[in-house]
């Protein structure tokens, strides 16, 4: 079985020693390198003879570049671009603050852990966010339906490890929206990725579901960031597309993001509900 590649980023030379020793020893996981500071994990993803990780554990407090200025680099950098394609940033942090997780959300993290955090944890989670070839785990999930997820994103919810008090509901729908295009294959990287993820949250915190996509959508997507609505709709239609290569029963754009609005709907309800309990 193809072992998960870990880079381990993190200036507390014990706790990164312990965690690769253990997950060296789960058997599951193979430690590519370790890290100290964010000057090296930007050396690290850049340089072409290192071997590249599926998963990088990114301590947010660095000396050099902090986790979220090592992501801000790797997506400002295009000559480093490439090397965070496809790989996972879990964020490891003792600081749960709302700013810090919607940068990172906004600059691709897919989770983020909340330090002191026990070993075990870590190493479940991992396997949780990883996308290896024929593993069994949310990411490769090849179910259509996304409703399918909702019992799953719920667990993911309530084991993100922060406190649900710095948590709003827009920081923890766009948590959800994340999640779910994760598991659907549409990555970070992709053009679409922060189009769809806007035009989810528009839907729902406008409280409309048939808000007219061409006319009022896509231009409002478009002045965001700077694009046009032609821009736009292609960027969300080629996502869908990668994410549906080989399967029957493409959505439109359109339906694909009233589904995932619809989809999180549902669980933050339950979610809100949970918590209050």
């Amino acid at each position: 079985m193809q072992k998960i590649k870990i880079l381990i980023a993190d200036d507390n030379i014990e706790f990164a020693g312990l965690v690769k020793d253990y997950l060296a020893k789960a058997g599951d996981f193979y430690v590519v390198g370790v890290c100290y500071d964010g000057r090296q994990v930007i050396d690290y993803l850049a340089d072409d003879n290192k071997e590249k990780p599926d998963v990088v554990l990114l301590d947010i407090i660095m000396p050099h570049y902090d986790g979220i200025a090592v992501l801000e680099y790797l997506h400002k950098n295009k000559s480093d671009k490439q090397s965070k394609e496809n790989i996972c940033f879990i964020m490891l942090t003792a600081v749960g603050q709302e700013l810090f997780i919607k940068r990172a959300l906004d600059l691709g993290a897919s989770y983020f852990m909340l330090k002191p955090i026990e070993l075990d944890v870590i190493a479940r989670r991992i396997k949780d966010m990883a996308a290896l070839p024929g593993q069994c785990h949310p990411a490769s999930a090849e179910s259509n339906h996304l409703m399918d997820d909702c019992d799953d994103i719920k667990n993911f919810l309530f084991n993100i490890n922060i406190d649900s008090k710095e948590v709003n509901d827009e920081i923890a729908i766009e948590l959800m929206i994340s999640e779910l295009l994760r598991r659907k294959k549409i990555l970070p990287h992709f053009a679409g990725y922060q189009y769809l993820i806007y035009a989810v949250k528009k839907i729902i915190m406008d409280g409309n579901r048939c808000i007219p996509i061409t006319k009022k959508l896509y231009p409002k997507i478009a002045e965001k960031f700077g694009s046009t609505p032609t821009k736009v709709e292609r960027c969300i239609r080629t996502a869908i597309q990668c994410a549906w290569k080989g399967k029957e029963g493409k959505p439109s754009n359109f339906e694909f993001i009233t589904e995932i609005a619809e989809t999180v709907k549902k669980i933050h309800k339950t979610y809100c509900k949970n918590e209050k309990n």
